[in-house]
């Protein structure tokens, strides 16, 4: 069982290729060490009893060291979660990935019960996973979970993104408490069926958050919903990186947020790529934008628009790089 035991001088601890039966061994090491982040794969624990797995995260969960944990891929229960995020008092970085959650509807809300008020999570990143019952995906709002993060007042980063088989959606008000958080700064929400209100609620709110990255990728973003964004962080004088790729922005949205973005000096990374429905006249507007603002150093459109007219944009970026490279070592 030792093979699967990986600590790092860093205070890492990598558990993988775990065996069935080795449990003792392994929860007498958890014991012997002073471990600050765990990473954990799910799917080298497939042919252990679910027992086990449960008692291993509880012991995980009573690691007084412990700050971050990371689980990728397997299942685990939605209730053993719950416990582990409970008493993980001093957990600063939680993170799942490519990861089922198991349980009926009680213990998935357990789960998200169980970060209401947490008192020290900073990042909560949940990416390309799913709840489910009997290993069957279910479809399932995501509200509760969205509400209790808003309840955290040290989360910093909040990264959600649904599986592609988009089973998850959030109504139209539960954006707005989180958005409120004092201390949020990244917020990435991605393969959500978003509608005109969630945009709306997140326009309105841009400008009293303390948001300084803001993703929306495969969320159904439209024109309108693109224009009023892109004013709204441009407007909020803090948000320095949008990603609103891979929607249904066209080159009406296009054209708004190269007018938008002509106007500001904190946003540097944009991300456009996806966007099919942007042609010559969206890609024009924002080669024509980075020839009248500095400020952008990143524009990814992908494979989008004409050969000459990426060949001006690259130029364009290059030199407005080139000004904040020369801008910096100047204030330095």
């Amino acid at each position: 069982m030792a093979s699967h035991l990986a600590e790092t001088s860093s205070g890492e601890l990598h558990l993988s290729d775990g065996k069935k039966g080795g449990l003792p061994e392994l929860l007498k090491a958890l014991e012997s060490i002073n471990v600050r982040s765990i990473h954990l794969d799910g799917s080298s624990l497939a042919d252990w009893e679910k027992a086990q797995v449960e008692e291993l995260l509880k012991k995980i969960g009573n690691l007084s060291s412990m700050r971050s944990l990371h689980l990728f891929g397997g299942s685990f229960t939605a209730l053993s979660l719950a416990e582990l995020l409970r008493t993980a008092s001093k957990l600063q970085f939680s993170e799942i990935g490519r990861t089922l959650v198991e349980g009926d509807e009680d213990a998935i809300s357990d789960f998200n019960g169980a970060l209401y008020g947490h008192k020290s999570l900073e990042e909560f990143i949940a990416m390309d996973f799913d709840f489910c019952l009997d290993k069957t995906k279910l479809e399932t709002s995501i509200d509760d979970l969205i509400k209790s993060l808003s309840t955290i007042p040290t989360l910093r980063v909040v990264k959600i993104e649904a599986s592609s088989e988009h089973k998850m959606y959030c109504s139209k008000f539960c954006l707005a408490p989180l958005m409120r958080a004092k201390s949020l700064t990244t917020l990435l929400l991605a393969r959500l069926p978003l509608e005109p209100m969630h945009f709306n609620i997140l326009a309105f709110s841009i400008a009293r958050s303390s948001l300084i990255y803001l993703a929306l990728p495969y969320t159904n973003m439209d024109d309108e919903a693109a224009a009023n964004l892109s004013a709204a962080c441009v407007a909020s004088d803090a948000v320095e990186e949008i990603d609103f790729s891979s929607n249904e922005i066209g080159d009406i949205g296009c054209i708004a947020i190269a007018s938008n973005l002509t106007e500001t000096k904190t946003v540097r990374v944009v991300r456009l790529e996806g966007n099919k429905a942007i042609g010559s006249k969206g890609y024009g507007a924002l080669a024509e934008m980075l020839t009248a603002n500095y400020s952008v150093e990143i524009l990814e459109i992908g494979h989008g628009g004409d050969a000459a007219c990426r060949v001006v944009i690259d130029e364009q970026l290059s030199k407005n790089r080139a000004v904040r490279r020369d801008m910096s070592a100047h204030a330095a």
